[in-house]
C-alpha cells in the first residue's frame, strides 16, 4: 500500500510538471465523433495531458464539431476552441498550430488517434533531460536511426517537439511545404541540422490511424500539383531540407512502404499521376547521392514492370496503370 501510495505521489506531481511544459495543440474538421473520442481519452483520469493547456484549431467544420468542442471547452476550462472563419486545408491548419505554440513543448495531434498512457511518467523522464523532440508513435523498426525517425515523423503527432527550436526560417518552410503533404518535418529536420536528437519513448503513447485527408473540404479550381501530389514525392520534396546528403541518403535507404525495394520504390515514384518526362527529372532531382544513377537506371524498367505489396498480397503493377494480385 504504501508502495502504490508513493506511486500515486509521484504521478500527481509527474503530472503538473508535464502541465507546465507541454501544450496540446489539435487542428480538426468535420470529424466530430472521432473528435469527441479524441477529447475524451485526452481528458480521461489516467490521461498525463488533462491538466496541459489545449487548443482545438477547428478548420471551420459543419458537421457538428463546433458544438463538441464548446461542450468540452465548457466543462474543462484548460480547453480552447479556436474557429477560422474559412476551411485554410489540414496542412495549413497543421503549420498554424506549430506556429502558436508558446509552452516548453508543443504536441501536434490528429483527431482520429488512440492512445496507451499506461507508461505515462516515461514521458515526464524524458521531458526532464530537455530534448530536442520525442517519438511517441508506436512502430515496428528494429532500429531507430535518422532516416528511420524522419519517416515515424511524417506522421503529424509522431513526436513531441520543443517549441524555441521552431525558428523563423522553419516556419517559413513549413508554409513552403504545406503543398508537399508534411509540412511538420520542417521541424524534423530543422532539429537534425541543428544536430540535436529526437528521443524515442520506450513504450509508445499514440496508436496512429491511417485516414487520408490531403484535401478534405476543399473541391473546385486547386492546383493540379496539389491534386496529383503523393505520399512518395511530398516525402522525397521534404526529404531536400536536410543539409547534410548522407542523412538524406539514410532517409531514402530507411524508406518502409509496402514492402518497397529500391527498384519497386522507382516504379511507384513514376506511376504517379504526372508527365513522365518531369517526373523523370524531379527524380533526378530528388534522390540523393548514389540514389540519383540508380534512379536513372530503374526509373523506366520499373514504370513498364514492378511490385508492391499490401497486407493482402503481393501485386504487379505494369506502366503505372495496370495492377494485379499475383500472390496471396
Amino acid at each position: 500500500m504504501k508502495c502504490a501510495l508513493q506511486n500515486k505521489g509521484l504521478y500527481r506531481k509527474n503530472k503538473m510538471n508535464i502541465s507546465e511544459q507541454l501544450e496540446i495543440i489539435l487542428p480538426t474538421y468535420n470529424r466530430k465523433d472521432c473528435l469527441a473520442r479524441t477529447l475524451t481519452q485526452l481528458m480521461a483520469q489516467n490521461s498525463p495531458v488533462r491538466d496541459c493547456k489545449i487548443t482545438v484549431l477547428d478548420n471551420c467544420s459543419t458537421d457538428g464539431s463546433s458544438a463538441v468542442i464548446d461542450d468540452f471547452a465548457a466543462k474543462y476550462k484548460n480547453l480552447t476552441h479556436i474557429r477560422h472563419e474559412k476551411n485554410i486545408g489540414g496542412n495549413a491548419n497543421i503549420t498554424r498550430a506549430f506556429e502558436m505554440a508558446r509552452a516548453e513543448y508543443v504536441w501536434v495531434l490528429c483527431d482520429d488517434d488512440e492512445y496507451d498512457f499506461s507508461h505515462a511518467e516515461e514521458l515526464e523522464a524524458v521531458l526532464q533531460t530537455k530534448p530536442a523532440g520525442v517519438l511517441v508513435v508506436q512502430h515496428n523498426r528494429q532500429q531507430l536511426g535518422i532516416g528511420e525517425i524522419f519517416q515515424e515523423c511524417s506522421f503529424v503527432p509522431g513526436a513531441i517537439y520543443r517549441t524555441d527550436l521552431i525558428t523563423s526560417e522553419i516556419l517559413f518552410n513549413m508554409y513552403f511545404s504545406v503543398s508537399n503533404m508534411f509540412p511538420h518535418l520542417a521541424v524534423t529536420a530543422g532539429i537534425i541540422n541543428a544536430g540535436e536528437e529526437i528521443v524515442p519513448l520506450p513504450h509508445p503513447m499514440i496508436i496512429r490511424t491511417p485516414a487520408p485527408g490531403y484535401l478534405r473540404g476543399l473541391s473546385g479550381n486547386i492546383h493540379p500539383f496539389i491534386k496529383e501530389m503523393d505520399w512518395i514525392l511530398g516525402y522525397l520534396s521534404t526529404v531536400l531540407l536536410l543539409t547534410d546528403a548522407a542523412q538524406r541518403t539514410k532517409c531514402v535507404r530507411a524508406l518502409n512502404i509496402d514492402g518497397d525495394n529500391f527498384y519497386n520504390l522507382c516504379g511507384r515514384f513514376m506511376s504517379l499521376r504526372k508527365n513522365k518526362i518531369l517526373l523523370y527529372g524531379l527524380g533526378l532531382r530528388l534522390f540523393p547521392q548514389l540514389y540519383k544513377l540508380k534512379f536513372a537506371l530503374y526509373a523506366w524498367p520499373a514504370y513498364v514492370c514492378s511490385f508492391y505489396k499490401t497486407e493482402h498480397g503481393l501485386y504487379v503493377r505494369l506502366f503505372g496503370k495496370f495492377k494485379t494480385k499475383i500472390w496471396r
